[in-house]
């Protein structure tokens, strides 16, 4: 058997025995963001002008 066939069958097995469905069904969470996502208040619009004002303020207290 050559290495390419081995792969090819190797992978068609273990898509074949893999848990799919399990993970396609729906399921009811809580409502509110996913998890792993932290909210750190209400958003806020941005706009370069207010990115540079706040990298100047970092700087002005990092090496001052």
């Amino acid at each position: 058997m050559h290495r390419r066939g081995f792969l090819r069958s190797s992978a068609a097995s273990l898509a074949a025995i893999a848990p799919w469905p399990l993970e396609f069904k729906h399921k009811r969470r809580p409502h509110g963001p996913p998890r792993g996502i932290t909210h750190f208040g209400a958003p806020r619009p941005f706009s370069f002008g207010w990115l540079k004002s706040l990298a100047h303020s970092m700087s002005l207290t990092l090496y001052n």
